[in-house]
């Protein structure tokens, strides 16, 4: 008799764990250090509006508005430009732009030209390439990691994002009061600039453009590629004489084609602006 072999599940946990993966690693360590970062400064704005700005209550809405306001009048057009402009490119662009940022806000403080209208400014800018950000990190995950691993790679990332959504504001109201505001937004501007060398590290292969065919493409070649071949089927063999009948139908198609075009524009349209929110990292692209 012949013993069975038996699978160690502590052998294919660590089989199965994406953090094995030097690319995930690198990814991840950007994008932890990243959200730790956000949360820190998120505390830190609300410290500038209270104490420096002196914003009313109206200009406080305003400014937690803006933080947002990307995500509802861009979210469509950034994911639309997700599908041609390098991704991993993006990433480093997007942490580098928010580090500069964040560098401005010290030396406005220290000229003490920080007031409600360069607030805003920086608010929004950092809303507009945290978007870009988000936008990018979907549709990458799967350049670096397998298949079978995206759910250990998600399952990281979401843990990052949950202890960075928990300690950073404690983290960032103790580095507040031990060290500054000046000097906590210099930190910030460095926490992304060293995210930014981290995802410049990566190495993945990205498709061009030009292989990423969208929903609207695929069902305009399909279309098309019904019409062909029941076009041809109704005509019948070529030099053939066409019967009454075979003239009925080839009719009868085009008025149905005609009758349909603007239906499937509308539907190519919808798929097309409405396909990007619905993305995730299981590797949509």
């Amino acid at each position: 008799m012949h013993e069975t072999e038996r699978s160690d599940p502590f052998t294919e946990g660590r089989r199965s764990e994406a953090l094995r993966l030097r690319a995930f690693r690198l990814f991840w360590s950007a994008t932890t250090i990243r959200a730790v970062g956000t949360s820190i400064a998120g505390v830190a704005f609300q410290v500038l509006i209270v104490t420096v700005v002196a914003a009313t209550p109206f200009q406080i809405g305003i400014l937690s508005g803006l933080s947002v306001a990307p995500y509802l009048f861009l979210g469509l057009i950034v994911g639309a430009l997700m599908d041609r402009w390098n991704r991993q490119r993006t990433l480093v662009l997007t942490s580098i732009g928010r580090a500069l940022v964040l560098a401005t806000v010290p030396v406005l403080l220290l000229l003490e030209r920080l007031d409600f209208w360069s607030l805003a400014a920086v608010i929004l800018t950092l809303g507009v390439l945290t978007l870009f950000a988000h936008s990018a990190e979907q549709p990458f995950l799967p350049h670096i990691v397998p298949r079978p691993l995206l759910v250990s790679a998600n399952a990281r990332l979401g843990q990052s994002e949950t202890v960075a959504a928990t300690a950073g504001p404690a983290l960032g109201g103790t580095l507040v009061k031990r060290i500054g505001a000046p000097r906590l937004f210099a930190f910030e501007a460095a926490i992304h600039a060293n995210s930014a060398i981290l995802q410049l590290r990566l190495r993945s292969v990205e498709p061009p453009p030009s292989a990423r065919r969208g929903p609207s493409l695929r069902a305009r070649q399909e279309w098309k590629h019904l019409g062909l071949n029941r076009t041809r089927s109704s005509n019948g063999p070529r030099g053939a004489p066409r019967s009454r009948e075979h003239s009925n139908t080839e009719t009868s198609w085009s008025q149905h084609q005609r009758k349909h075009r603007w239906s499937l524009d509308k539907h190519d349209r919808v798929l097309a602006f409405g396909s990007f929110p619905l993305r995730s990292r299981t590797g949509c692209t």
